[in-house]
């Protein structure tokens, strides 16, 4: 069988079989999600933008909103921290802003489709380096969602993951938690958790949805130049531990 595997630093391309230990692995069909288009918008309070996607099905997309000058949100909702969220169909991503002042939107729109439709194409340079998906002819393919790697397509990169923990009290209210991220810029951040032992997984904008420990919110991630922000809310009457799982991107626009 061909396959192409690069692992990355540390690691026997040969031997290790662990998805998180490679940058391309195609023995499997583990994708990396394929860039469309990125870009800045300016939207002012109580106003939307359009942004046309040119896809005839509904994208994967990422969407992090300026909330303060140099202060970065993955939006996921419109939630008790931010009030401002995203909307999806086949032909717009809809960036939604009531935050209270004109702001800042940085956006990344991905070929990768969240519910298929009509395939899209797109024009293949003469010498290429791709990966198809199983069953795929490699050289005959011009639909993105039926590639592994294309490299006429970018993909999104990850720079800084982590876990990490914070103890957080049994009073009400919204609680921030800190870490620095080292990096020379401000990095667009995606972040999980959980509450204790637990094995629930909680994204930003999300409720505990135990029946006994529910009222505790992961309300969201926000960057910095210097720190990556947790933020949670907890109306449950009790202390406990946090536990969280990061993701920084490459450099934004």
């Amino acid at each position: 069988m061909n396959t192409i595997r690069v692992a990355l630093p540390g690691y026997d391309a040969e031997t290790d079989t662990n998805p998180d230990h490679f940058a391309l692995y195609s023995d499997q069909n583990w994708i990396l999600i394929k860039e469309k288009i990125r870009g800045t918008v300016s939207i002012g309070n109580g106003s939307s933008s359009n942004i046309a996607h040119g896809l005839s099905y509904i994208p994967f997309v990422l969407v992090f909103a300026e909330v303060t000058s140099g202060v970065w949100v993955l939006l996921s909702g419109d939630s008790s921290d931010y009030n401002a969220w995203i909307e999806l169909n086949t032909t717009n991503l809809i960036i939604n802003n009531s935050l209270g002042g004109t702001k800042n939107f940085k956006y990344y729109i991905f070929y990768d489709n969240i519910i298929s439709g009509t395939p899209t194409s797109f024009t293949r340079s003469e010498q290429v380096l791709a990966v198809a998906k199983s069953g795929i002819d490699v050289k005959t393919a011009t639909d993105p969602n039926d590639f592994i790697f294309h490299s006429d397509l970018n993909t999104f990169k990850i720079i800084l993951e982590g876990t990490t923990s914070f103890a957080f009290t049994s009073s009400g209210g919204i609680q921030e938690f800190t870490l620095a991220h080292g990096l020379s810029y401000t990095p667009l951040v995606q972040g999980f958790a959980k509450f204790n032992s637990g094995i629930e997984i909680m994204s930003p904008n999300q409720e505990w949805v135990d029946v006994v420990d529910n009222n505790i919110r992961f309300n969201s991630v926000v960057a910095d130049a210097t720190n990556i922000k947790f933020r949670m809310t907890n109306n449950s009457g009790s202390s406990g531990t946090l536990y969280v799982k990061y993701y920084a991107f490459e450099v934004p626009l």
